[in-house]
């Protein structure tokens, strides 16, 4: 597992769209090039793919808002930081 940009951000990413609902957790990268093992009785599926990617399926297939609104944060933080200017 390599480390990648954003890997050291530990914010709270919490969602306005969760109303009253709070979010604590904490946004990794990373790299990892062996096998997946998923657990059956908490993941449905999986897939990889590019965050980008995630944004445009987006469009067409739902997912959790607070999930999405997690995924922007993490993307404009990462940009930041590798712009110089976190």
């Amino acid at each position: 597992m390599t480390n990648q940009p954003g890997a050291k951000w530990r914010k709270n990413l919490a969602s306005p769209a969760c109303g009253s609902n709070k979010v604590w957790g904490r946004v990794y990268s990373c790299i990892h090039d062996g096998k997946l093992s998923l657990q059956p009785e908490e993941v449905e599926s999986g897939f990889f793919c590019l965050p980008t990617e995630i944004l445009t399926l987006s469009k067409k297939t739902p997912f959790t808002p607070d999930g999405l609104f997690v995924l922007q944060r993490f993307l404009e933080l990462r940009k930041k930081a590798e712009s110089g200017n976190e």
